[in-house]
């Protein structure tokens, strides 16, 4: 069991407390930040997600600072980061969060994106890691309390559906709506389409995601929607806790 403590989603960077935790080994870090192309790397992570010991996949530094614009879990949702460690190595799904180790078996990032499929950025690079010291410098700002527009504090609210956007349509439209929580206590389903929150007009799976941002769970919202047959609904929801971004 875990608290998530906060947040920053602009570095892709999280602090989760794991509940009754003791006497666990660290990792040892490398922090004086000489990092250079060519060096050869190992990250470690759950790669896809399988059952198992962490899985390894070595390669070489490809690139420093680099920039990259990466596609979230939902259609339409993109978020860019900078600053990154590119490697050859093949980062999968699974792997982010993991150490991104150096020869001496240091750690000197955290995995944080992958190439899907073939398609290969130029530079040759297959996945992409945060530097060690950008996550440590973000994980004591989180701790310290400090202010900042970029970083959030616990647990998002969210109406637990996942959504896109279809031609001709306007609104978000359901594709699922995840069991028990707050949209499915209200109703919603799949092939819904939803139209309006608090107010506010939704148009498109962004205007969705943009108007969700900041609440919080037990946030109370006015959503509107219509079914397939065109039907209208309406329904005040407490939002359910979903992800910290």
């Amino acid at each position: 069991q875990a608290t998530v403590l906060g947040v920053d989603p602009t570095d892709d960077v999280a602090i989760v407390r794991l509940e009754g935790a003791r006497g666990l080994r660290t990792v040892p870090l490398d922090t004086n930040g000489v990092v250079t192309a060519g060096d050869q790397v190992t990250g470690i992570g759950n790669a896809l997600g399988a059952d198992g010991a962490p899985v390894p996949a070595t390669g070489a530094v490809t690139a420093l600072n680099e920039p990259l614009t990466v596609a979230g879990e939902s259609p339409g949702i993109y978020e860019t980061l900078n600053g990154l460690i590119g490697i050859s190595a093949p980062i999968q799904p699974g792997d982010s969060g993991g150490p991104l180790l150096n020869s001496a078996g240091d750690v000197i990032g955290m995995d944080t994106a992958g190439v899907r499929g073939a398609s290969v950025p130029i530079n040759g690079s297959l996945g992409d890691a945060i530097p060690i010291t950008r996550a440590l410098s973000v994980a004591h700002d989180i701790l310290s309390g400090v202010t900042s527009p970029y970083i959030q504090s616990g647990h998002s609210g969210v109406l637990g559906v996942s959504a896109a956007d279809i031609t001709g349509v306007d609104g978000a439209a359901v594709t699922s709506v995840t069991p028990g929580d707050a949209a499915a206590t209200a109703g919603i389903v799949g092939g819904d389409v939803i139209t309006s929150i608090d107010g506010v007009a939704i148009h498109s799976h962004a205007d969705l995601t943009a108007v969700r941002a900041g609440r919080r769970p037990g946030d109370t919202v006015m959503v509107v929607w219509h079914d397939p047959a065109g039907a209208i609904h309406r329904a005040s929801i407490a939002l359910s806790p979903g992800p910290p971004a």
